[in-house]
């Protein structure tokens, strides 16, 4: 048993209510549940119980075992103080108290609750499958499969709505600054996330606005802020961005990054940070106003030409500074990169200003988006599909990505719309 499969319990109603009554004896007839709180405090709020000829309104706290009330020291807090019923599969002490003294009714649900649920739940448990319900989510029912995928893509860019919002609120409300950041995030792929992210924190988007007709200009903001300019160079490019950088850090009094904090170990040399940046100035360069462009033609390929700008000649023959290749490179964003793009970065900011906004166009346009980009390949996206899931979209793979993070990983699966049909033996 667990607190999880508790709350499912008590949610649904999964339980026999005949002659349910506290452990004082008292009759108790649950007029409404209440809301489920992820949050800290009492695990169900806006609860309304009959219990006896009264009628109480508050919240609902669930244990397995009543002493775990004490155990989670509920009794010296008083956010626990309006907890109207104590809810637990296991009463083992007689009486838990608020911290202002008062006794709290408790109600066991221990021989109430069905023994092919608890069997069902415990098959998911002990699954020796990659997701829990592998041997039967062929079996659930394609309506209720399909409805639990669009919950799955709605939460997980939600999430990523949330990094936005942070940004906003740090950014002062500033959306090209915001797109701008999260851009160079998903430039930074997985080594140099976080650091490309502080870099294009730290450049004001609108000192590159002031630069915006000189391309040599904009890449030495770049590679000066990531701290790519240190040192000696004997090429003319860099040492024109070198000097470039010394006259535009004192104007604008910026302060770059630490020499080495940008990697290039385990990075392919056509996603080396030089690269990508090299690019993103060139797409800067092409689009003063990234953000007003992106609003004004939210389409998939608008997007995708925005991105695929090619970056200054020294690139066609380098992946990093004074490291010549004969061969002329093609520093071309692959398809599916600039897909990434448009998917981890562009989305999140559009549907988050539709919500800033309160403009559903913007909103529906995200989720557009999603349903226009192909099916992402990983490995999540790989078992998902050898279980039967037909993903057509990168709106089905972000959605299967957030069944296996968010739920899969931790058998969440009383929270989990396809494990919830399962638990309730639909099938």
């Amino acid at each position: 048993m667990r607190e999880e499969l508790l709350h499912y319990i008590w949610q649904y109603g999964l339980f026999d209510k005949t002659g349910l009554a506290t452990t004082s004896g008292e009759p108790v007839q649950i007029l409404k549940p209440g809301l489920l709180n992820k949050d800290a405090g009492p695990d169900f709020g806006q609860a309304k119980i009959q219990i006896g000829t009264t009628t109480w309104a508050g919240n609902v706290e669930m244990h397995i075992n009543a002493s775990d009330w004490n155990a989670h020291k509920h009794q010296n807090d008083e956010a626990y103080n309006n907890v109207i019923l104590h809810v637990v599969y296991r009463c083992d002490v007689p009486e838990v108290l608020r911290k202002n003294g008062t006794p709290i009714l408790q109600v066991e649900l221990k021989e109430r609750i069905d023994e092919r649920l608890l069997a069902r739940y415990t098959a998911l448990m002990e699954s020796q499958h990659a997701i829990a319900c592998g041997a039967l989510v062929n079996k659930v029912d394609e309506g209720i499969r399909s409805m639990g995928m669009d919950r799955m893509a709605i939460e997980r860019l939600e999430q990523k709505v949330q990094s936005v919002q942070a940004l906003l609120e740090r950014h002062g409300n500033d959306w090209e600054q915001v797109l701008l950041i999260m851009l160079a995030r998903y430039l930074g792929s997985t080594v140099n996330r976080e650091v490309f992210e502080v870099m294009a924190a730290s450049l004001p988007h609108q000192i590159i606005a002031k630069h915006a007709d000189n391309l040599l200009q904009i890449e030495a903001l770049l590679f000066g802020q990531a701290g790519l300019l240190h040192g000696e160079f004997t090429e003319d490019y860099p040492r024109q961005l070198q000097q470039e950088y010394k006259y535009l850090k004192r104007l604008h009094n910026l302060t770059p990054l630490q020499a080495g904090v940008v990697k290039f170990a385990r990075v392919r040399p056509q996603a080396f940070p030089t690269v990508r940046l090299a690019k993103l100035a060139a797409a800067l360069h092409s689009n003063t106003k990234l953000f007003g462009r992106i609003m004004e033609q939210p389409e998939l390929r608008t997007l995708q030409e925005i991105f695929a700008t090619v970056p200054s000649e020294y690139w066609q023959h380098h992946f990093r500074f004074e490291e010549r290749t004969e061969k002329k490179m093609n520093h071309n964003f692959s398809e599916a990169t600039l897909n990434s793009l448009v998917l981890n970065a562009v989305c999140p900011v559009l549907f988050s200003y539709g919500r800033y906004k309160s403009e559903e166009k913007y909103c529906d346009k995200a989720l557009e988006l999603l349903q226009q980009i192909p099916v992402e390949k990983n490995n999540i996206t790989t078992l998902f599909q050898n279980f039967g899931f037909k993903l057509q979209s990168a709106y089905d793979s972000q959605a299967v990505i957030q069944l296996k993070k968010e739920y899969c990983e931790s058998y969440s699966c009383a929270r989990c719309p396809i494990g919830n049909d399962i638990l309730k033996q639909r099938i």
